[in-house]
């Protein structure tokens, strides 16, 4: 068949074209692509004996390319040519909403692969949107209402408050999943130590910390009133205030936030414990270890970069433009360097150099925490990878609900995937 390979990233186009020397890139569709910006239907020369290469793929495009340019195109081959889609990053079109998804269930392929490393990653029915794009849900659980019914306990607004009969998801997928676990392909990779480092606020800075709680209380009280629905971004920003104090109680008064406005007044503390702890890794137990540090907030990895710029470090965010040539020269960098990073700059970053890893603060989602420790543990890696995940550890402050909601998320992929 003809073969079309959509990539989870952007960037990682070029990447894939850098390395697909192994691999011929043909040719066998007269379409004028001069306005389709990374849609390959060119002859590309390999290098080496193309006899051994025995894959063949014939277009490259990505899930946002796919949104513009290239879905006409895309129609038309798979209107008119028996072809088999590969959809890297196939969590790319959990959300049905998205546009994304949409245009890629009307396509037709007549075969279709989907790639991840964790098809599940917050809600049971990001796993029902893939199956369904692979033309297996209503065989496998019906429509989307038996789907919800038979799986779901939902409150009055239709909120999910409880997955069951989990073993029963579990059976079936097995029917339409090909898993391999990392120590089944590279039995020779060293292991990776998880470790918790709690982390106790001052008396100042827990009394700042009560007025963004009390804020975000009465905001969640609204939630049986009006349902989560209606509340939701109030939540999300009263929540991740809350996260943002912890990790540095300045970052509020960074933000430019209608939230942060209200309540900057009320942050008087003049104590950032979670940032002296870090600095005291830092300078202390990790001073001779290579290091890679996430954050979920630019500011703070920003924050984080000026107190140790007088080291080797290197930062890596979203805005940053020549990203591929900070990875190479830390990977290159033979001192005891540390790289920052946030989540938006961390797909597809190979920092399999260092062997030590600080999560500053905890996603909410487990596949955004998995992607973290891959960067490291990967093949390349000689060394046993250290995690350290540092957490507020007072049980009334949001980052030991965060470590909670990751429990049960992990608990809910162990049941349905393992």
């Amino acid at each position: 068949p003809c073969v079309v390979f959509i990539n989870g990233e952007y960037w990682g186009i070029h990447n894939i074209r850098e390395k697909i020397n192994e691999h011929y890139i043909a040719s066998h569709f007269d379409v004028d692509t001069d306005n389709i910006d990374l849609l390959e239907n060119q002859g590309n020369p390999i290098i080496g004996d193309a006899e051994n290469y025995n894959m063949l793929i014939d277009y490259i495009t990505n899930y946002d390319l796919l949104i513009r340019n290239d879905y006409e195109v895309m129609e038309m081959i798979t209107k008119d040519y028996k072809v088999l889609i590969i959809a890297d990053e196939v969590t790319r079109i959990k959300n049905w909403k998205a546009k994304r998804t949409v245009n890629m269930k009307k396509l037709r392929p007549f075969y279709r692969l989907g790639l991840t490393g964790l098809p599940l990653e917050n809600h049971l029915s990001e796993l029902y949107n893939i199956v369904d794009w692979l033309g297996m849900s209503r065989s496998m659980f019906g429509y989307y209402s038996q789907f919800r019914q038979k799986y779901m306990i939902t409150d009055e607004y239709g909120n999910v408050v409880e997955y069951i009969n989990l073993s029963d998801i579990n059976r079936k997928i097995k029917y339409v999943m090909y898993r391999k676990k990392k120590e089944d392909v590279l039995p020779d990779l060293p292991g990776k130590i998880i470790n918790n480092y709690y982390i106790e606020l001052t008396e100042s800075e827990l009394a700042d910390y009560h007025f963004i709680e009390d804020m975000l209380n009465s905001v969640l009280a609204k939630i049986d009133e009006f349902g989560i629905k209606k509340v939701y971004n109030e939540v999300l920003a009263w929540m991740t205030l809350s996260r943002m104090f912890c990790d540095y109680p300045e970052l509020i008064r960074m933000s430019d936030s209608e939230s942060a406005n209200k309540i900057k007044p009320y942050v008087r503390t003049t104590k950032h414990t979670k940032l002296s702890e870090l600095m005291n890794l830092l300078n202390n137990e990790l001073e001779d270890r290579k290091v890679v540090i996430f954050t979920q907030f630019s500011r703070m990895a920003d924050v984080i970069y000026d107190m140790i710029k007088d080291r080797h470090v290197y930062l890596l965010s979203g805005k940053v433009k020549n990203r591929q040539d900070v990875i190479d020269t830390f990977n290159n960098d033979d001192s005891n360097a540390i790289f920052i990073s946030t989540d938006a700059g961390a797909y597809g970053v190979n920092l399999q150099s260092a062997s030590y890893m600080i999560n500053y603060d905890l996603p909410f989602n487990p596949a955004v925490l998995e992607q973290r420790i891959a960067r490291l543990h990967r093949i390349g890696q000689k060394e046993v990878v250290n995690v350290v995940n540092m957490i507020v550890k007072h049980e009334e402050l949001v980052e030991k609900r965060v470590e909670e909601i990751l429990g049960n998320k992990y608990k809910m992929i162990q049941e349905v995937i393992e």
